[in-house]
């Protein structure tokens, strides 16, 4: 059939060849982006109720942690009723132990309650769905007690399976009778050392029973080779490139034997494709010199053969169950892990877990249990499974027997056909994973009316992990707090994985874009939300939208502070010092996840990763070729082929997405069903970006494979060549080859969606744009983060024109618009003064103020704009504002001369003569101390210093909260309506309740600690009462001086030793009241 359409396409014209392909297409729809249709409650009252008080499902959740199932109904419901009072949305039961994946010396197990699933934690599982729904509280669990997936109810035949082989050689002519030797024995790489995963052993032992017969063993094929397709081997030649003759380079990692990739900043696993040619005279195997004797053994092994003439080596491939248990599982669960491969696995798990959850469901009458849950693969790579020949043949269209030899390390016909095999093998290993176990658990939850939620993110498994995570409802990810630790993810590439999860989700049309959150090592109760704050907004414009921060730990009120916890991840439980104030924290996140679950992600271009396996897509990046400003989703062949067509010149997606462009990978190999689709997508209008292919991947209609892909890259690309013909054009769209994505968009006169300018040098922002269709307009939403802990003066460019940029705090809930702004070539820029980590919404949602102020001058200064008019952006502590009357008003705490240049072009002049002087609160500072926790009642403080350098050991090593409380004096010239009150508290460790005259006036958290008091200020003597929490380490230090009965905290952990370094901690200041002044600028 191929050699025919080859030979039909040679005689045509390519627009006849495109009628014969749009036969040859699988799945050809194109459905059209409705650009009338108005997303569903996109109207400002929605958004700013939903962003003012977040709803549940904006709102963070939690893993849940239950700790060798040691946990009861008076627990659950205090954990569920904490968690509702602190503004968490939900959380994720998941059974686990503390410590048996990792011997630790630093952690200690914590006592082991029922077994997973057994009746007595069913009941306790029954009362949470209760009580979840009585609070309203969104629930998931787990199938599975720790990672991934099994447990006691796995027998050998649905556990992880793995190919294993003997060696046996005959000599003929001669009658054999016999049983062949069982597998067993070291598989050695390249370079003689024997292959390991971490500490294991990769071998072909097989597990034996008392009797000497293995436990679990199955045949799948007996092969025979002539010695003479061996013995081929000059010696001259013994080494070529790091490789032995007759071996393929990196031969382990790519037939899945070994997974000891190189380490890389961002998953190019690119090394599975590393050839050398082939050597001369080295020993190969012909295809037609393999004789299969596979229906020549019987049952027990023994084969009956006539041997012909000569040497024979004997291949005897069989699978065995890989013997990997759970990690990390209670230890009353301890079992197998499943079959990931397979469908009939997956169907057993669910019916041992899930059904029994579904029933409890029903029983419960409980609508809070949302989903079901299996964690990231955490457990070694399997590479068999019982029907794989089935699987193969199907998928690949051909036998895999003949090459079996190939994953052994040897090499069949020659070393381009072998790789292509193992190609093969390794894609149908990730087809099989995706769909019999991704893909069959969301059907059979879909089925009994729950969704399904797995997580993906950093173990190499050979799949297309954006097809595996499309394959669930909500695709999840991980990112890791930042850390120092030796034990610890270091680097960002190592960390941060949102991307990958959110190019799924965009591309696969999910809403949501979950995240295990704040995973770190070795960080035990040392970071507040401050130190989180930075990796949460980089997640944020990674695109992830709703996070599960990890871990919420059950731990009994009775055992004690800080009391019992899992050895990994940011501790966020009731047991933390300032959980009391966690809400300002998951206030944030909550109102940051409303707005980044409206609309759809905004993206010029999306990359197409390939067809090589693995695929993974690593963190996101400033690709060089496309430059800072635009933003990207990576997308795989899947999604190419049955969900992407082109409307209008754009490249869209059933779920509303487009993009501009679609870049290729700088590869040479694609394959036909791609090319096709890639033409028609061109044809139809498409800018496609890339090199012309010339052959294809793997062995699937091999060799008219490659001369296909060579006559339709020629029909594409014709005689554009990337260096003397850069584009082509090709029906509607174009193929542009040698030219840079950022090139191109700036040609179509894309310019960047965002941009910024910075007072300061070294500034690093990040964003991500998302746009909800309107009725009238769209609503074009932009969050922006700063990445360092210091301020900056920015300028912010949006791709966004005729509009009003509105300011949407996520910490406060403040919703503001911004007067002073500048439209030019089709975008709007504005001035923004970013707070140490500080991070903001630019929202545009309604036509630009009729006026509004372009230009700033200070003393005949430029102030904004500074682009291309060397503009100082000195904007610190001046800001125009909009008042209730709609009246521009200018806010300063600096005395000078101001000129505004309005959009209609006149000039509004004002002078500042004075501002008052910043006022100190000196002091003396009485500082209360709770009772039952080593420090006295109250001391003096003459000046603020940390309490770690405090004479008095109960301060010293004190953690928690101690409220610090002064007076002041206001004279009362400054209690009017021009001047606006600020306080200033200087440096706190870490967090800061005040209240000022008795009124409350909220929380704290990170830099600036400032805020607004005019409200509570008055004249004359001012009561100041300054609440501050810091963190547990200083009291968990002090109290490894003192015998265990007189210690004041209690845990598992441990970490800290009498040598630790003591964290800061306290009240530092300089605290001072300070002011600005206001003055109408318009009527």
């Amino acid at each position: 059939m191929a050699t025919k359409i080859i030979r039909d396409i040679k005689k045509k014209h390519y627009f006849v060849f495109f009628i014969l392909i749009s036969v040859l297409v699988l799945y050809i729809a194109i459905p059209f982006l409705n650009q009338d249709t108005a997303v569903s409650f996109s109207n400002y009252q929605y958004l700013k109720k939903g962003f003012v008080n977040p709803p549940g499902s904006a709102r963070p959740k939690v893993f849940w942690w239950w700790l060798n199932s040691y946990i009861n109904k008076q627990g659950v419901t205090r954990d569920l009723e904490e968690m509702k009072k602190q503004g968490i949305g939900g959380a994720l039961i998941f059974d686990a132990s503390a410590v048996d994946r990792w011997a630790r010396d630093d952690v200690k197990s914590v006592p082991v309650g029922p077994p997973f699933m057994s009746s007595e934690w069913r009941e306790v599982f029954r009362h949470a769905l209760k009580e979840a729904a009585r609070l309203d509280l969104e629930l998931g669990v787990s199938m599975t007690s720790g990672f991934n997936a099994g447990g006691p109810w796995v027998t050998p035949e649905y556990g992880q399976q793995e190919l294993v082989w003997s060696e046996f050689v005959l000599e003929g002519p001669s009658q054999y009778s016999d049983k062949l030797p069982l597998p067993s024995g070291p598989i050695y790489d390249n370079s003689g050392n024997p292959l390991k995963y971490g500490e294991m052993e990769i071998n072909n032992d097989l597990v034996l029973d008392e009797s000497g017969k293995p436990i679990y063993y199955r045949d799948v094929a007996v092969l025979a080779i002539p010695f003479s397709q061996l013995n081929r081997l000059n010696s001259a030649n013994k080494v070529k490139e790091g490789m032995p003759p007759g071996r393929l380079k990196h031969w382990a990692l790519k037939s899945v034997h070994s997974f000891d990739y190189p380490e890389d900043k961002g998953f190019f696993f690119d090394v599975v494709y590393d050839n050398v040619p082939d050597i001369r005279d080295e020993p190969t195997i012909a295809l037609k010199s393999i004789h299969d004797l596979t229906k020549k053994i019987d049952k027990n092994g023994k084969l009956i053969w006539t041997v012909p003439k000569g040497k024979w080596l004997i291949l005897r491939f069989g699978y065995t169950n890989t013997g990997v248990m759970l990690q990390a599982t209670n230890p009353k669960n301890k079992g197998l892990a499943m079959d990931h491969l397979s469908a009939e696995a997956a169907n057993r798990q669910f019916s041992e877990i899930g059904k029994k959850i579904v029933e409890d469901v029903a029983n419960t009458n409980g609508k809070s249990l949302k989903y079901l849950y299996l964690d990231s693969w955490e457990v070694r790579i399997a590479n068999w499974t019982p029907s794989f020949l089935k699987e193969f043949r199907k998928r690949r269209g051909y036998d895999m027997t003949p090459y079996l030899p190939v994953l052994e390390g040897r090499i069949v016909e020659n070393r381009e056909i072998s790789n292509r095999f193992l190609h093969d093998y390794r894609k149908t290993i990730g087809d099989c994973i995706s769909d019999n176990y991704y893909g069959q658990f969301r059907k059979i939850a879909n089925q009994n009316g729950l969704e399904f939620h797995s997580e993906m993110a950093t173990t190499p498994i050979p799949v297309d992990m954006l097809k595996c995570l499309g394959r669930t409802d909500v695709p999840v990810s991980e990112f890791w707090a930042e850390t120092d630790s030796k034990e610890g993810r270091n680097e960002p590439w190592e960390r941060m994985f949102g991307k990958q999860a959110a190019s799924a989700a965009h591309i696969y049309g999910s809403r949501l874009v979950a995240a295990e959150a704040l995973t770190v090592i070795q960080k035990h109760w040392e970071e507040g939300p401050f130190q989180l704050k930075r990796t949460v907004d980089q997640s944020f414009c990674a695109g992830v939208n709703s996070l599960l921060i990890h871990t919420f730990t059950h731990s009994p009120r009775e055992v004690g502070l800080p009391g019992y916890e899992y050895f990994a991840g940011t501790h966020f439980n009731p047991q933390i010092t300032w959980w009391k104030q966690a809400h300002a924290f998951t206030d944030y996140i909550g109102r940051s996840q409303f707005l980044l679950q409206q609309g759809n992600f905004v993206a010029d271009v999306c990359f197409y990763q390939g067809d090589q396996i693995p695929s993974f897509v690593p963190m996101k990046h400033v690709d060089p070729k496309l430059g800072p400003g635009y933003d990207y989703d990576v997308v795989n062949s899947e999604v190419i082929l049955k969900r992407m067509s082109v409307h209008n010149g754009k490249i869209i997606l059933p779920d509303s997405m487009q993009y501009r462009i679609l870049v290729l990978p700088d590869k040479k190999k694609i394959n036909p069903d791609i090319l096709i689709k890639l033409g028609e997508l061109i044809y139809n209008g498409a800018i496609v970006v890339g090199p012309k292919p010339s052959k294809a991947y793997g062995l699937t209609n091999y060799p008219e494979s490659d001369s296909l892909v060579a006559i339709l890259a020629d029909s594409i690309w014709g005689d554009c060549d990337g260096e003397n013909v850069k584009e082509r054009q090709f029906g509607k769209g174009k193929v542009i080859w040698g030219k840079t994505p950022r090139e191109i968009l700036l040609d179509m006169g894309i310019l960047p969606d965002f941009e910024y300018k910075s007072q300061f040098k070294n500034a690093k922002l990040d964003y991500i744009h998302r746009s909800v269709v309107g009725q009238t307009n769209n609503i074009e939403i932009y969050f922006i983060a700063n990445l360092k802990k210091r301020w900056e003066n920015v300028e912010l460019t949006f791709r966004v024109k005729n509009m009003t940029p509105e300011i949407w705090n996520p910490k406060t809930g403040e919703i503001r618009d911004e007067t002073v702004y500048d439209i030019v070539n089709d975008r709007t820029t504005i001035p923004v003064r970013l707070s140490p980590l500080g991070s903001v919404f630019v929202v545009f949602r309604k036509a630009a103020e009729q006026k509004h102020i372009t230009t700033l001058w200070k003393n005949s200064e430029l102030i904004f704009p500074s682009t291309n008019r060397n503009g100082k952006m000195e904007f610190a502590g001046i800001d125009i504002l909009s008042d209730r009357e709609k009246r521009l008003v200018l806010q300063t705490q600096k005395p000078g001369n101001y000129q505004l240049m309005v959009n209609d072009g006149s000039i509004l002049d004002v002078k500042i003569d004075s501002v008052p002087r910043p006022i100190p609160v000196k002091g003396p500072w009485v500082v209360h101390f709770p009772p039952g926790w080593g420090a006295p009642d109250s001391a003096v403080f003459k000046k603020l210093i940390s309490w770690t350098k405090s004479n008095e050991t109960g301060i010293k090593y004190f953690s928690g909260t101690a409220s610090y409380s002064t007076t002041f004096k206001i004279d009362k010239k400054f209690i009017n309506k021009e001047t606006v009150i600020f306080l200033n508290l200087g440096d706190v460790k870490e967090i800061a309740e005040i209240t000022l005259n008795g009124k409350d006036l909220g929380i704290l958290w990170k830099p600036p600690f400032s805020l607004n008091v005019t409200s509570a200020i008055k004249s004359g003597q001012n009561k100041l009462i300054v609440r501050v929490i810091n963190l547990w380490p200083n009291r968990i230090i002090g109290d490894q001086f003192l015998p265990k009965e007189k210690r004041f905290t209690f845990t598992n952990i441990g970490k800290f030793t009498k040598d630790s370094p003591l964290l800061i901690s306290g009240l530092l200041g300089p605290v001072n009241i300070f002011f600005t002044i206001k003055e109408v600028l318009s009527e």
